[in-house]
């Protein structure tokens, strides 16, 4: 029909039949559908016609906007107007204009006020998606019209490589990216999907550590992997490589996605095992942590431990770190064995239930950390460490706890690293130093904890190390060896090491809260005579759980 022309249409019967009847008369305006591709596509219904009709939310008059897609492959397709600005009705048709007779799919309201549908699509088939409103007038206020965002996505259906616990090689160069991921840049990098059904409730560990790549490791609890169904990611735990582990309960199906830093792809060995939680003589095992790292409890004392998995670390501060000291370098790789180490700083009580004695300056609540308490006192035949079978932490050790996987100046980021007690915000939810302190040590635990769900890292009261003092040692090839600790004699001034009033100085970490901030960081070396005991520096024990060096 021709704008502006009058028809005439005539009713009548066969053969001089009559009767009464119902005239349905439509005028169908042309179809015009804008190609859109996958991905999101802003629009706007304000002012315009409706062109199309729909079963759901009265929409069937509703000014709208349509959208045409051809599927390249058999998928999910998957529109979504969520966020939207106004009460939208979301419909897929197999034809254009979409009518309620060539409608696939409706839904008014699945997010909020707008909308989500789905539909299994056929490759080389193109599908119509509507735009509408809900009932194509205001209703209390809410416009029918508006702008929105529509979210088109073809999800492939999953293809996941069945594995058992083992070293799979694989590649993803050339690999298209069927799922996603939070860490590393890896939404979109291609990636390889693998699926595993554990038999038992096991520690599912999986690493790419060795690999040819950078790669970002994920798993996840559905597939295809998205953001939404990760239980856990990681990039770079090992150099460039990544690893992860899950608390897996048996017969449920993890998927583990393969990716690369920010679209990179390559080689890699992916190696997956299920492993029972460890036992650990003389310690009870609580479960896992809010970051996923399993809890225990020292049966002796009661005093709670975080298992850490060990791996490689970059130790000391980098040379651009400012307020850096020279005894913080040179960086170099460290290699460590799993090791426990106790949630909080040492408290009075935990201390005092061992000790029978209480050598704290600072008193007033048994959750305050013990202090005045020397290395020597820690180490004597009959002192707290020989009585619990305790030991401190390496420097290593105790540098890897409080980075919490993070590479900068402190586990929170770098910002407040200056050489003043200047007021900072952003260190004052983590730690308690001279900016915020008042001159003395608060109860543990009433700060943050660092990515790994450690208090008390960062200031309170510094902490002592297993650790002989020598400013040098980094540059010793003792320094890079598996569980490095720097003893007496070997240090690499030919050990002569640091000769103070005591002539035996030995390593204290993460300042206090008589401290700056540049001496709260994680690089940062504090040092003092084994005997000599301050109101500053107390302790938190760990358990090796790997070969390490000693005194």
């Amino acid at each position: 029909a021709t704008a502006g022309t009058t028809y005439f249409v005539r009713v009548s019967g066969y053969s001089g039949q009559s009767g009464d009847f119902d005239l349905d008369v439509r005028c169908e305006v042309p179809c015009e559908a804008v190609p859109i591709s996958p991905g999101i596509t802003s629009g706007s219904t304000v002012g315009a016609p409706s062109t199309g009709s729909a079963t759901c939310g009265g929409s069937a008059n509703s000014p709208d906007a349509i959208y045409s897609l051809t599927v390249e492959e058999d998928c999910t397709l998957e529109a979504s107007t969520c966020g939207s600005g106004y009460d939208t009705v979301l419909s897929v048709h197999s034809d254009c204009p979409p009518t309620q007779g060539n409608q696939i799919i409706c839904n008014d309201d699945s997010c909020s006020l707008q909308s989500a549908v789905s539909v299994e699509a056929t490759a080389g088939t193109t599908y119509f998606v509507r735009v509408s409103g809900y009932s194509g007038q205001s209703v209390e206020g809410v416009a029918s019209a508006g702008d929105f965002d529509l979210d088109v996505r073809c999800e492939v259906p999953c293809e996941a490589v069945p594995i058992s616990p083992g070293i799979t090689s694989g590649s993803t160069v050339g690999a298209p990216s069927t799922g996603s991921a939070t860490c590393g840049g890896s939404a979109n990098s291609p990636d390889a999907i693998y699926s595993l059904t554990v038999e038992e409730d096991c520690t599912l560990e999986a690493s790419t550590c060795g690999s040819g790549y950078d790669t970002v490791l994920s798993v996840h609890s559905d597939c295809p992997p998205t953001q939404g169904n990760q239980i856990i990611c990681n990039d770079d735990s090992c150099s460039l490589q990544s690893a992860v582990s899950v608390e897996a309960t048996a017969g449920t199906t993890y998927f583990v996605r393969v990716s690369g830093y920010s679209g990179q792809s390559g080689d890699f060995d992916l190696d997956v095992r299920c492993a029972a939680p460890p036992q650990v003589p003389g310690f009870e095992l609580l479960g896992r942590n809010d970051e996923g790292l399993l809890n225990y409890r020292h049966i002796q004392t009661r005093i709670l431990f975080i298992l850490l998995p060990g791996g490689s670390f970059q130790m000391g501060s980098p040379e651009g770190e400012p307020n850096r000291l020279a005894d913080e370098g040179p960086s170099h790789t460290v290699t460590l064995s799993p090791f426990l180490i106790a949630k909080y700083e040492v408290r009075q009580f935990e201390y005092e239930a061992v000790m029978n004695a209480n050598p704290s300056r600072f008193t007033g609540s048994p959750l305050l950390p013990v202090e005045n308490v020397s290395w020597w006192d820690l180490h004597a035949d009959n002192g707290f460490l020989a009585r619990t079978g305790l030991s401190l932490p390496t420097e290593a050790q105790w540098e890897y706890a409080a980075r919490g996987g993070a590479s900068t100046a402190f586990s929170f980021g770098s910002a407040c690293n200056a050489a003043t007690c200047d007021a900072c915000a952003t260190a004052n939810v983590f730690m308690w130093w001279c900016g915020n302190s008042g001159s003395s040590t608060h109860v543990v635990g009433t700060k943050q904890p660092n990515p790994f769900g450690l208090h008390d890292m960062h200031g309170n009261v510094a902490e002592w190390c297993e650790d002989w003092y020598d400013p040098e040692f980094y540059s010793h090839p003792a320094a890079t060896q598996l569980d490095p600790v720097s003893t007496l004699g070997t240090g690499a001034g030919g050990g002569a090491g640091v000769l103070g009033p005591d002539r035996l100085v030995w390593v204290h970490r993460g300042g206090s809260y008589a401290t700056n901030a540049r001496g709260c960081r994680s690089a940062s070396r504090g040092r003092l005579g084994y005997t000599r005991s301050r109101a500053h520096i107390g302790f938190r024990p760990v358990k090796p759980l790997g070969a390490r060096g000693g005194f």
